[in-house]
């Protein structure tokens, strides 16, 4: 069975981030992801920020050592085989929606004449070929309105 889902480039972007973050976090025991969330999502200037950062950066450390073994900044790669099949599907999935997002803001970029953005976008890690970690079938992204895959 095969399903078909309509997303604006919002929608994509939010249903990405929590693609990539679940797959991150729990797949991979990237638990730094939670503070680093965390500390974009607060307020610097705030008086207990760096006490609460660094209470919740202990304790994430802490669960990350007995639940996954693992070091600080320390975790699976994505080619393991401690990696379960589920969270290397996500990858997957979240590498075809960077590259699909990455070519329209290419391509967005050259009708402005912004070589310079280009030239960035070219060189970051959304522009990678796909390389499978799954062997499920890779999702497809068709843009529209002329709905070529990607």
């Amino acid at each position: 069975m095969k399903y078909t889902i309509t997303l604006d480039s919002k929608q994509l972007n939010i249903i990405s981030r929590a693609i990539d973050f679940y797959e991150r976090v729990i797949g991979l025991g990237q638990l730094e992801e939670i503070s680093w969330m965390w500390r974009n999502n607060n307020n610097p200037r705030d008086e207990n920020y760096e006490s609460n950062y660094f209470i919740i950066n202990s304790a994430l450390n802490i669960i990350k050592k007995a639940g996954w073994g693992h070091d600080p900044n320390e975790s699976h790669s994505i080619y393991s085989n401690n990696v379960p099949e589920e969270f290397k599907i996500l990858y997957d999935i979240t590498q075809k929606i960077r590259k699909c997002v990455n070519d329209v803001e290419i391509s967005k970029a050259k009708e402005e004449g912004d070589f310079e953005r280009v030239r960035h976008l070219e060189m970051t890690v959304n522009n990678r070929s796909f390389m499978a970690a799954s062997d499920n079938e890779p999702i497809e992204i068709f843009k529209n309105p002329d709905l070529t895959t990607t």
